[in-house]
């Protein structure tokens, strides 16, 4: 009788055990999907706000423009700059242009530099020294 009193108790220490590290099996992965949902937001926030700042710079660009007589409508450029993290740019190169002018490349080179220093991103991990976009005038 005592020995089954005992393996009884055994048995129902066992059983709690098991609940245990099942509940803080279900803890960690609950936390595991908040840290990942937390995470996917952050990432979401953070593409958002890269993208406000590329438009800044492009907004920055469009006001330094200064038309070529020949631009046609329409008309657009890829554009490479590297930057400071101060925003100062070191370069601007314009290519994969939608057209083969030679004076509108160089006009939208010119309005980067002139730009210069570039908006600063809000959060500096958004940082990057080379960005690319399409300059539309």
């Amino acid at each position: 009788a005592r020995l089954a009193k005992l393996e009884a108790e055994r048995k129902k220490r066992e059983e709690e055990a098991r609940k245990q590290a099942f509940k803080e099996q279900l803890a960690r992965e609950q936390r595991m999907k908040e840290d990942a949902q937390r995470e996917q937001a952050r990432q979401k926030q953070l593409a958002r706000l890269q993208n406000q700042y590329v438009s800044m710079i492009a907004q920055d660009v469009r006001q330094n423009w200064r038309q070529p007589p020949n631009a046609q409508q329409g008309w657009e450029c890829v554009v490479r700059v590297t930057q400071t993290p101060s925003g100062q740019v070191l370069s601007a190169k314009a290519s994969k242009c939608n057209n083969n002018d030679p004076g509108f490349k160089d006009a939208v080179e010119k309005a980067v530099l002139k730009a210069s220093p570039l908006p600063k991103p809000a959060d500096q991990a958004l940082f990057e020294r080379v960005i690319e976009f399409t300059f539309t005038p």
